[in-house]
């Protein structure tokens, strides 16, 4: 099994989030022991996103106008999307 990780989700965090990089970055380190694979992931488009999520939503995330519990809206957070 290979596992799509970037190194850049070590850059993410907001305070009382649980994803933050000591937790990442210790369940990367488990799982490359345990032998799993790791690929980077491809760069990804606008229009990509548009094959799963409103034009509508893509803006409140580039203009960090959005809240939701899972993702914070961190300065920087679209540009992480597009990998």
């Amino acid at each position: 099994m290979e596992i799509v990780f970037s190194k850049k989700c070590l850059e993410y965090e907001s305070l009382g989030h649980p994803e933050f990089p000591l937790r990442v970055k210790t369940s990367y380190e488990y799982l490359k022991e345990k032998g799993f694979g790791f690929l980077e992931p491809e760069p990804c488009k606008e229009d990509d996103l548009l094959l799963v999520h409103n034009k509508g939503l893509i803006e409140q995330v580039k203009n960090l106008d959005f809240f939701d519990a899972d993702t914070p809206a961190l300065s920087g957070i679209f540009e992480r999307v597009l990998i």
